[in-house]
């Protein structure tokens, strides 16, 4: 079952960095669209280890089981996420673990399942790093992802942006640009929730929702339900919505409606 999130918590959080290093490019840049436009500091080796240290301000206690540090160069680095009641608490508690490593193909974007859902307003992202380097992070998602429940599929697909021609004498030239991940989905067999929300879910989430918030400009995670890194990492796009078609009901059942959705992701990378 696939996992889409499009509410972003850091989005209206207060962001402050506690690092022991010199910042070049704001802490704040971990809340633009354009994930280009990195966080980055410079962090001098010391004993004991050195650690970035970003701290978010939710406003208000929210509900977090998704985290996805994006664009970033911390593969292999250990982290450690803590959920508080005060700023840099870990009241309500704590998960830890190491930026998944990949290859040079693919994204460098870890997404991160909590093991339980946190609410809380307070949290902390805190890297260990293990040698004199320049940290980038292009942008931190929290989030209560929404599962949705019906019958899914989903394809996996490569988007080639470069173009290719040929001179006049025959010879053929390419301009070589970013190969990027496409996941086409498709959700057959929705249920009421789905198709615009339930009254007991105060953030409605649907795909009604989603479409309104989101369209086909603003941000998006799908990654699979699963406690596999591997397969979450390598299905798993952050990116923004093309061919988004209309919700289309197929019936009227019983009780409610019975409709299909397809949209397709397209990876972002700064």
């Amino acid at each position: 079952m696939a996992v889409i999130s499009w509410d972003n918590y850091v989005d209206d959080a207060t962001v402050t960095n506690s690092s022991a290093g010199s910042e070049i490019l704001t802490e704040n840049n971990v809340k633009t669209r354009q994930i280009g436009q990195v966080f980055r500091q410079s962090v001098t080796l010391t004993s004991p280890l050195s650690s970035i240290i970003l701290d978010f301000d939710l406003g208000s206690a929210l509900a977090t089981d998704l985290i996805c540090v994006l664009n970033h160069n911390m593969q292999g680095y250990t982290y450690t996420i803590s959920f508080g009641t005060s700023p840099g608490g870990s009241q309500v508690g704590t998960e830890t673990g190491t930026f998944w490593t990949g290859t040079a193909y693919d994204a460098p974007n870890d997404l991160i399942y909590l093991s339980a859902t946190k609410t809380a307003r307070y949290v902390r992202l805190a890297v260990k790093i293990p040698a004199t380097k320049v940290i980038d992070i292009g942008r931190v998602w929290l989030d209560n992802a929404w599962e949705y429940k019906n019958a899914m599929d989903f394809s996996i697909g490569t988007l080639d942006r470069s173009t290719k021609t040929k001179s006049r004498g025959g010879s053929t030239y390419a301009s070589s640009r970013q190969i990027l991940r496409t996941l086409q989905n498709r959700a057959h067999g929705t249920s009421n929730d789905d198709l615009y929300g339930s009254s007991s879910d105060a953030l409605m989430r649907s795909f009604l929702t989603m479409d309104m918030a989101v369209g086909e400009s603003g941000e998006i995670v799908c990654i699979p339900m699963t406690a596999n890194q591997h397969e979450r990492q390598r299905t798993g796009v952050y990116g923004t919505i093309s061919r988004n078609s209309p919700i289309r009901v197929i019936d009227k059942g019983g009780s409610g409606y019975i409709s299909s959705k397809e949209f397709t992701i397209e990876e972002d990378r700064g």
